[in-house]
């Protein structure tokens, strides 16, 4: 979704079979689908034929299609049934992607964008921000990223979810994904750093 976005298009994440399935028009406006089969089957829906939890991209599928039955999807899944991939083939606006073969995102992408007849646009600039204790400057770079630059919104570290990770490695994570960083230091930053710094010569 992120490298969709930063290459200039409007996405949108659904998480899970129940949400499409709830929202199966809004889903049927968009451009492009993007479709995993693999999914937690929705308990309140009837079960089907194609039903089960290594099937409820199909049920989506379907669903879509009765809508809306020249819709470009691509299926990108690690499911290895013959049977689903022979239906997906017989959909003239359907295209299968297997996860365990596709190298990079970069290359979904670029098919995303076949499919769509557009150029493989290049990806935006992703800036990534890191700031002490000046919320005001922060937000003032932030915005001119954002509105005066028209740079995908940025990263901002304090913002990002540590997911078990030390400060350093959620840095470094997050600057191996970004084209600039900026390093927001102030003079109360300077401040706080020079205390730390007396309270080490200290111990």
């Amino acid at each position: 979704m992120e490298n969709l976005r930063y290459r200039g298009h409007d996405s949108r994440r659904i998480g899970s079979a129940k949400e499409a399935l709830d929202n199966i028009k809004t889903i049927c406006s968009a451009d492009i689908i993007i479709l995993d089969i693999i999914m937690s089957w929705p308990f309140e829906r009837k079960i089907s034929e194609i039903s089960g939890s290594r099937t409820a991209g199909m049920e989506v599928l379907r669903e879509i299609r009765t809508h809306h039955n020249k819709l470009p999807i691509i299926i990108y899944s690690a499911t290895q049934d013959l049977d689903i991939k022979e239906a997906i083939k017989a959909d003239t606006y359907t295209t299968f992607i297997s996860k365990w073969e596709t190298g990079s995102i970069s290359e979904l992408v670029t098919k995303i964008n076949v499919v769509l007849g557009l150029d493989d646009a290049s990806p935006l600039p992703i800036s990534f921000i890191v700031h002490g204790h000046n919320d005001l400057i922060k937000l003032s770079l932030k915005n001119y990223l954002q509105n005066i630059l028209k740079l995908p919104e940025p990263l901002i570290l304090h913002e990002q979810p540590d997911q078990g990770r030390t400060i350093i490695e959620k840095f470094e994570d997050y600057a191996m994904q970004s084209s600039l960083v900026f390093i927001l230091l102030t003079p109360d930053d300077l401040g706080a750093l020079a205390d730390e710094s007396n309270d080490l010569t200290g111990c």
